[in-house]
């Protein structure tokens, strides 16, 4: 969680706490679909990029006043691109760390998060949206290894003959911060459009089903997911 989003939550927060009285609010469900990218990052450095891929969306809208929500959501992502790999080996007589970059990765994610959102007032049904949240996503970063890294397919505990078979993965639970802005329509039935990003910092994690000599793992990026998308709301 950067600096950064912490004080768009706070701020935001603070705008709802002197919000009016709720006269007028409207609460909501709502199901999106948005196209994701990770963008780039230092952490990344060039090895390590996700997408672009699906995401999907469920946001609940609590209304606390016509201009505030408290909006909670839960998200899903995938994305397909490279990631690096590490793992110590012998080679003449010593011991080295190898890695690799150069094989297909895949990053799976399931999260909620919460926060503030401002709708600002117009005279038509259209209403301009900004909010912020922050939450705990579970990343999956899944991994299709041959050639260099073969090695790392440990064979007591994977069956490349099957098809149901899956690589070394990683597996783990971050922080997650959100920030978004869009357009909504309001009734029984409204409308979204919003553009959003999502941050996450995955530490280095434990290669799974690697062979435990080689110490394997994945090493550290950063997800930063940039979206567009659209959704259908549903009053409560």
């Amino acid at each position: 969680m950067t600096a950064r989003s912490v004080g768009v939550v706070l701020a935001l927060g603070a705008t709802l706490a002197t919000a009016p009285p709720a006269s007028g609010a409207e609460s909501s469900i709502g199901v999106g679909l948005a196209l994701s990218s990770d963008l780039p990052d230092p952490v990344s450095g060039d090895y390590a990029r996700f997408g672009p891929g699906p995401s999907l969306q469920i946001p609940v809208r609590v209304g606390l006043a016509p201009a505030a929500n408290v909006r909670a959501t839960v998200r899903a992502d995938l994305g397909t691109g490279s990631d690096r790999v590490t793992w110590e080996q012998s080679a003449g007589g010593e011991t080295h760390r190898f890695y690799d970059d150069d094989h297909f990765a895949a990053l799976v994610a399931a999260g909620a998060t919460v926060g503030p959102e401002l709708v600002f007032p117009t005279s038509g049904a259209v209403k301009p949206t900004l909010g912020a949240e922050v939450g705990v996503a579970w990343v999956g970063t899944y991994h299709a290894l041959s050639g260099p890294t073969a090695i790392l397919v440990d064979p007591s505990q994977n069956d490349v003959n099957s098809e149901g078979n899956i690589d070394p993965y990683s597996s783990q639970a971050v922080f997650l911060t959100d920030v978004h802005g869009g357009i909504l329509t309001e009734g029984t039935v409204g409308f979204f459009a919003e553009l959003g990003y999502s941050m996450a910092y995955l530490g280095a994690s434990e290669l799974k089903k690697t062979p435990p000599a080689l110490k394997a793992q994945r090493e550290a990026y950063g997800w930063n997911a940039a979206r567009v998308g659209v959704g259908v709301l549903f009053a409560l």
